[in-house]
């Protein structure tokens, strides 16, 4: 047993080097190519517009603490903001030593379930709806931004191409909100609640009950569309700030090609390819990803732009770390009620 756990560690860790190894070549070679200006990147940071940038992504970072707070009420939890918001921020400085900003979300899931016993599998289901949910508005925001610009705003596109790079890029957005849209409302169906296959699903197979759980902490929200609501709500208006600050950076970085109504539709996207498991916090493929998403609407300031953006967010992760050295002893289950 020790030899597994000690093998298992060693692999982790073999596999962690691998992707920061990953990283370091990527950001050489962005910075080979000319794709990632670091003293364009440092002279932002010090711009009063990338100021203004951290204050409007900590206002989404704590609309979407709220929430999480939501959804953890809405399965019966009742957790104080001081702990949701302990726990994010340590979410936040995980993400960074950890590839994908989902590896944050196994880490708040760890804390919240202490305590709870029989909850805790809504508690981390909630932790699930909250990164279903936030990409979910991203991509129906994204959706909505393309439908405006392909239909009333025809002069954000300067010509055949990026009208096509457009469409292209609409059709994806919104495949995938369809197909999260559908996925959720076969969740929620009665119908589909009672039929055979989900009874066999939820009775049989290896690990039945844990899945039997999850399926009915979201069937759950069926009867409770109120809390839903406000987290969707709490959800959209998180986006808003968020979408500000990253036109805020481009203002930072100078960007003479893209208007706010761009962001609108960009920025969303940009998040989502940030989300990506390849490096830690997304840090090198996200700059190498969302320098090609910008470049297709003729902007060359992608990579410095994303680049701003993860300094600011290990700004927010030094807090989390803080907090998590701070108070480590506290953080337990009986902080929920």
């Amino acid at each position: 047993m020790i030899h597994r756990k000690e093998s298992s560690s060693f692999a982790r860790s073999l596999w962690m080097i691998a992707r920061l190894v990953i990283v370091v070549i990527i950001f050489i070679l962005l910075i080979y190519l000319d794709v990632l200006d670091l003293a364009k990147v440092g002279k932002m940071i010090f711009r009063w517009w990338t100021g203004a940038a951290t204050i409007f992504f900590l206002t989404s970072v704590i609309i979407s603490m709220f929430r999480w707070q939501i959804l953890l009420n809405a399965v019966g939890i009742q957790v104080g903001f001081k702990m949701v918001m302990r726990l994010s921020f340590i979410g936040y400085a995980f993400s960074t030593v950890s590839p994908g900003a989902v590896s944050g979300d196994i880490i708040k899931a760890y804390y919240i379930v202490k305590g709870l016993n029989n909850r805790r599998t809504a508690a981390a289901t909630t932790i699930v709806m909250d990164r279903v949910l936030g990409l979910f508005t991203m991509l129906l925001m994204a959706t909505v931004a393309i439908g405006g610009a392909l239909l009333l705003e025809t002069q954000l596109l300067q010509d055949s191409k990026q009208t096509n790079n457009l469409i292209f890029l609409g059709c994806i957005v919104i495949s995938l909100a369809i197909t999260m849209l559908i996925g959720f409302l076969i969740c929620l169906s009665k119908r589909i609640r009672n039929s055979n296959f989900i009874k066999w699903i939820t009775t049989h197979p290896p690990g039945h009950r844990i899945i039997d759980k999850l399926y009915s902490t979201i069937y759950s929200f069926r009867e409770k569309k109120q809390f839903l609501l406000k987290a969707i709500v709490a959800s959209f208006v998180g986006q808003l700030p968020l979408i500000i600050g990253m036109y805020f950076i481009g203002r930072a970085a100078d960007e003479t090609v893209l208007r706010l109504a761009h962001y609108l539709f960009l920025a969303p996207v940009a998040l989502i390819l940030n989300a990506i498991p390849i490096g830690p916090g997304g840090m090198g493929s996200g700059e190498a990803l969302i320098e090609s998403l910008f470049m297709l609407f003729g902007s060359r300031n992608g990579g410095e732009i994303t680049a701003v953006f993860h300094i600011v967010v290990i700004l927010f992760s030094v807090i989390g770390f803080f907090l998590y050295i701070k108070g480590k002893g506290s953080l337990r289950g009986n902080e929920t009620a």
